[in-house]
């Protein structure tokens, strides 16, 4: 049996040290090739932002608790289809996992078990990272620190240089108390030598968690940019200590700046543009009336609801999450399966269908579309109520690439190139290693009698691709696994390989509803989608 891919499980409260503690495991091993996997309570993910300076792959899974029923799918998925392909093309090293804060990991025995990852995956260290200051007080009030000390195999004592040996001795007590086999280091910016030992002891096998039963809240902000540098600063030291963490980037006329702050640190640093630039605070449920009003109080905190909805392609999942943030401007969000292009009266039928339910909710008065014109697949569409606003857009990757015009400017100057985006790889749909078994699978229940048409089916669209030599992948995020695999993609074929930065403005424009005239189109209700002959599309009234 091939050996199993080695996983270090880093564990510990908010501003604990983990990301520190991510980057020096990077800055220690540079021999190994490494996974990272992050997961933020927040929406937004920060952490993995971070990270990227280590030149290691990052994957993200936000929006709460890794041990979490409702994420849980989200990590197997990431695990399966992203990290396994990676392994099966480069042997890994290893996959560090850096769990939410407030994550209870007494659940993950029973999420190894989940669709048989423990038969890929073996965890050899659990690692709990505590800061001195405070940790008692923690310990006592929150069931989740106390499970994350019981189950590491070795605990970091971090930020010894901000305590004094009398409370340093209490921490290392109590964790004795908590965890008598536990290795402990003492560590002021996490800078430990660790081995990866052997498979760690018998793993918990608690139940997942459920989203009620996390007792903490976030906000995120955008810092106003008409503020100074120094006003951000004096802003975040004032900030009351039931705001237990805040993280992120904020951009003034100074230029952009990352933001650490915990309970005992705060960190402003000058950084690389970061579009949007947000700030993400987290504090206990107890005090979420107060923590609205701080962000209130600033003026800039993103509006939680608008009388709008999009409707997307699920190829634009990843950007959407990065874009909307974790307070989206949209008052609902409903996503269809991408390649419907492909049958274009299935795409109609279903957005038709959806857009029909949209309008059931009498506060939703706009439906935007996440869509392209997509093989004519949206000819005929219409809203009864609503206002419809679609892209002036021949597909997705004009939408990615910010316009058509730059679009159309990228295909004359390199007429082989194939896009590729995070989301057209999730699905596994595009040209490469794992395309024909996609298509062997998806022919299988309709040709089950006639291997040769499938045979003949896998042939010709192979022949499809036939004009394409090079591998164009867009970047709107940080997804270096994707990009990864475009280019493994590329070898494969044989192709050429280059990577362009993609523009979210059009995106951007399309969910925070700047509906200019130019590059989008207002289909007032009662009218449908139609396209002149030239291919653009405008407002046609139905008929009755």
């Amino acid at each position: 049996m091939p050996a199993k891919i080695p996983i270090v499980l880093v564990t510990g409260f908010l501003g604990s040290g983990k990301t520190t503690l991510l980057r020096r495991i990077a800055d220690k091993n540079p021999q190994w090739r490494m996974i990272f996997l992050v997961n933020e309570f927040a929406d937004t993910g920060i952490d993995a932002l971070t990270l990227q300076t280590t030149g290691r792959p990052t994957q993200s899974v936000v929006g709460g608790s890794l041990f979490c029923e409702c994420k849980a799918g989200e990590f197997v998925r990431v695990m399966r289809d992203t990290v396994l392909v990676q392994h099966r093309d480069e042997a890994l090293d290893a996959i560090v996992i850096e769990t939410s804060g407030i994550a209870d990991p007494q659940a993950i025995g029973q999420l190894m078990s989940l669709y048989g990852l423990s038969d890929h995956f073996e965890i050899r260290r659990i690692i709990c990272v505590v800061a001195v200051k405070r940790f008692l007080k923690l310990l006592e009030n929150l069931p989740a620190v106390r499970a994350q000390v019981r189950t590491a195999d070795l605990v970091v004592i971090n930020k010894t240089d901000l305590a004094g040996m009398g409370q340093i001795q209490a921490v290392e007590s109590a964790i004795r108390s908590e965890n008598p086999i536990a290795e402990i280091v003492l560590s002021e910016h996490c800078g430990i030598d660790f081995d990866m030992g052997t498979t760690v002891r018998a793993l918990p096998h608690g139940p997942l968690t459920t989203c009620e039963a996390n007792p903490f809240c976030t906000e995120t902000i955008s810092w106003p940019e008409d503020r100074a540098i120094d006003a951000a600063k004096a802003w975040l030291e004032e900030l009351p200590a039931w705001i237990l963490r805040v993280k992120g980037s904020l951009r003034t006329s100074a230029g952009y700046f990352r933001v650490e702050r915990t309970v005992d640190t705060l960190e402003v640093t000058p950084t690389q543009a970061s579009a949007p630039a947000h700030l993400i605070l987290i504090a206990h449920e107890d005090h979420e009336a107060e923590l609205q009003a701080v962000c209130q109080a600033l003026g800039k905190k993103k509006p939680t609801q608008a009388p709008y909805a999009i409707l997307a392609c699920d190829v634009f999942e990843e950007e959407l999450q990065h874009l909307g943030g974790s307070n989206p401007p949209w008052a609902a969000l409903g996503q269809l399966p991408m390649g419907l292009h492909d049958q274009p009266d299935q795409l109609r039928a279903q957005v038709q269908t959806t857009i029909a339910g949209i309008e059931s909710n009498p506060a939703i008065e706009t439906i935007a579309l996440a869509y392209g014109r997509c093989g004519n697949g949206l000819l005929g569409v219409k809203a009864e109520r609503c206002q419809l606003i679609l892209p002036q857009a021949h597909d997705c990757i004009s939408i990615l690439l910010g316009s058509c015009e730059r679009h159309a400017a990228i295909l004359k100057e390199n007429p082989g190139s194939y896009f590729f985006s995070p989301g057209w790889v999730r699905g596994k749909r595009v040209p490469g290693p794992d395309r024909e078994s996609y298509l062997r699978e998806l022919y299988a229940e309709r040709y089950a009698d006639d291997p040769d048409m499938i045979d003949d089916l896998v042939e010709a669209d192979s022949d499809t691709f036939a004009q394409h030599n090079c591998a164009a992948y867009v970047a709107i995020t940080d997804n270096s696994a994707a990009a990864d695999y475009c280019r493994n993609c590329a070898l494969h074929l044989g192709w050429s390989h280059w990577q362009l930065e993609g523009d979210p403005s059009f995106l951007d424009d399309l969910i925070h509803a700047r509906w200019d005239d130019s590059r989008f189109l207002r289909i007032p209700p009662g009218h449908c989608i139609a396209a002149d002959s030239e291919g653009q599309l405008y407002a046609q009234p139905s008929h009755p």
